[in-house]
């Protein structure tokens, strides 16, 4: 953010894989006390994205991801887009901010477990929420001020995201704590940073993060990561989806690699006082949950919440292998 209000190219070496934000063309901002306050729209995601896996060693992999090809994308498919229905994030300059990203796991493999396991909470979301945008035809692109279903690269991306989650990620931790590099672990890692960046610049969100951003206008939740509080929103999400299968199915994902699923978890003793302050935040003008449709209503979250909670507190903890 430094960068664009500069006008200058930026470069980002991330620490931690707990989020996509490296990836991403906004930064979310928070109050003083933690609250959520406002997505800081950039002028454009990272030009491109590298990814170190072993810095100074023989092996040296690296992603190379030309942010035009994903505008050249819209521009083709835009003849067929309804209308704006939003006006044009505002940038700063022409600068692209970053210009690049350098991931280097060895970097990420001494930051603790917590903040991999909640960027894998926050990639989790990813699929879903384009999923839920390409079923709703008013779905609005967070980045982009389209309606329009997501392209089928931004779906065909985040599914894969999901995949190499639900295939990796208890792999990826047992690398993390032997401090020794693996598939599994550079997999959750790309999952977290590049996957779930390009599928929620190209898919957009929905339900589970306006969830989040609900959450945390209670202080007590302050004590949880953003993908902790985005990983309970997805099964609130798919609940109001109807898609029992699929949140058991995540529930189990979240319980094995220790991320919440219930309030509880999140620090919170729920009351209906405070459903009410996030399904209010929820139905506020402008916010993604509005993707889910435009018979979003006050009950259809709060009954989801209750579902999500319920289902997500019933499971017992994974015993680890």
């Amino acid at each position: 953010m430094v960068g664009a209000e500069m006008d200058v190219c930026s470069v980002v070496m991330p620490s931690i894989a707990s989020s996509d934000a490296p990836c991403t063309a906004l930064g979310v901002l928070y109050t003083e006390t933690g609250e959520f306050d406002e997505y800081k729209f950039l002028p454009q995601s990272p030009g491109k994205i590298f990814v170190d896996i072993e810095v100074v060693v023989e092996a040296f992999t690296i992603f190379l991801i030309a942010d035009k090809y994903i505008h050249i994308l819209r521009v083709l498919t835009s003849p067929s887009l309804p209308p704006l229905v939003q006006p044009p994030r505002m940038g700063v300059g022409d600068a692209e901010s970053p210009g690049m990203v350098l991931v280097d796991t060895e970097v990420i493999m001494e930051a603790p477990a917590r903040f991999l396991i909640a960027g894998m909470g926050d990639a989790l979301s990813t699929y879903y929420e384009a999923r839920a945008c390409d079923r709703v035809p008013t779905a609005c692109n967070l980045i982009f001020p389209f309606t329009y279903r997501p392209p089928g690269i931004a779906l065909a991306i985040s599914r894969q995201c999901r995949d190499n989650l639900f295939e990796y990620g208890a792999a990826a931790l047992k690398s993390l704590g032997t401090k020794t590099s693996s598939k599994a672990f550079e997999s959750v890692v790309e999952a977290n940073i590049l996957m779930s960046g390009i599928g929620v610049e190209s898919g957009g969100l929905a339900a589970a993060h306006a969830i989040h951003n609900g959450i945390a206008e209670l202080p007590e939740s302050h004590v949880a990561l953003h993908g902790e509080k985005v990983a309970f929103g997805t099964i609130c999400q798919l609940y109001m989806e109807g898609e029992e299968e699929e949140a058991k199915k995540v529930i189990a994902f979240c319980k094995e690699v220790g991320l919440p699923t219930c309030f509880k978890d999140l620090g919170v003793d729920i009351t209906d006082e405070k459903l009410k302050i996030i399904a209010d935040h929820c139905l506020g003008e402008g916010t993604s949950a509005w993707n889910m449709g435009p018979e979003l209503n006050f009950n259809w979250l709060v009954d989801s919440m209750k579902k999500g909670d319920k289902a997500g507190s019933a499971v017992p903890e994974a015993v680890p292998a």
